[in-house]
């Protein structure tokens, strides 16, 4: 058993000395239950580099096992001896994307690790005096303004929608400006950039376009008849539909130069279950 979690830890870190950092004990005794491991199964599971390491065929097609293997025994001893054993992890991001995308990935999540536990919070939130920094954070921009740490995770495409019956009634791009426009002020790309997208000719006294704070607003609004919004694609998907609203299918999706970034916060000390939440939505996004 400590074989697998020092394997499933040193191969999470990519290295053993951080790996040491996470179970307290020090780099050669970590190198010493790698090798014991190895010499167990009569196959390394690592390329050793100098003082890099990086795992082999034979350790990536071990390591999902070992991962699902070590959270099924931490589950199962909670649900016998209810030990309080679960790992929370603390993840931020902007309001927008905690109220329609994370929601359903969080549970996946959960669902298939239920020893640990995710904290939720908007990047708006006020954090009170003592209270913990976010494990992870999610946030919208471009590379430029992240640590070389932060990985790419949702590309933006923006799409229209709106009520269904306003959609049917669109049969030619001209026909949306018979509607309002809801902007909302936030969004890196807007209406008049959208316009100038399609092929519409109209003058800015045309276009009946009414600002509006947020995206909940705008798709609040679009729900009742009351215009057309903006959505950022997939990000939006889950809140959109729970509105009943649809996509107006002859606009062609928009890519924005900004997408949604993950951070892990000291990477080499995260805790198991952040960086398994980050391989995890990498890999689910």
């Amino acid at each position: 058993m400590n074989w697998l979690r020092v394997f499933e830890a040193a191969a999470r870190h990519e290295s053993f000395a951080k790996a040491s950092v996470e179970l307290a004990v020090s780099p050669a005794a970590v190198s010493q239950q790698i090798l014991a491991l190895e010499t167990h199964l009569g196959e390394a599971l690592f390329i050793r580099k100098g003082n890099r390491i990086e795992l082999n065929n034979a350790g990536r097609s071990l390591l999902p096992t070992v991962e699902r293997s070590l959270s099924n025994i931490e589950a199962k001893l909670t649900s016998l001896f209810h030990t309080k054993s679960h790992q929370h992890v603390i993840l931020e991001s902007s309001q927008l994307l905690t109220m329609s995308w994370l929601p359903q990935k969080i549970a996946k999540f959960e669902a298939q690790n239920e020893n640990i536990r995710i904290s939720v919070r908007s990047d708006d939130f006020v954090k009170p005096d003592g209270e913990d920094v976010a494990d992870i954070t999610i946030t919208f921009g471009r590379k430029s303004e992240f640590s070389a740490n932060a990985k790419p995770l949702i590309p933006v495409n923006y799409v229209v929608v709106g009520a269904p019956e306003v959609v049917g009634s669109i049969f030619e791009i001209e026909d949306i400006l018979k509607y309002r426009l809801l902007d909302v002020a936030s969004h890196s790309i807007g209406w008049q950039h959208i316009l100038t997208e399609l092929p519409i000719h109209a003058e800015v006294s045309d276009v009946d376009l009414m600002p509006v704070d947020n995206t909940p607003i705008a798709f609040s609004m679009a729900r009742e008849g009351l215009g057309l919004a903006i959505s950022l694609g997939d990000v939006c998907e889950p809140l959109a539909e729970s509105l009943g609203l649809a996509t107006i299918p002859i606009v062609r999706p928009i890519r924005s130069r900004e997408q949604y970034y993950m951070d892990v916060n000291k990477p080499s000390t995260a805790s198991r279950g952040a960086l398994l939440l980050e391989k995890w939505l990498l890999k689910n996004a």
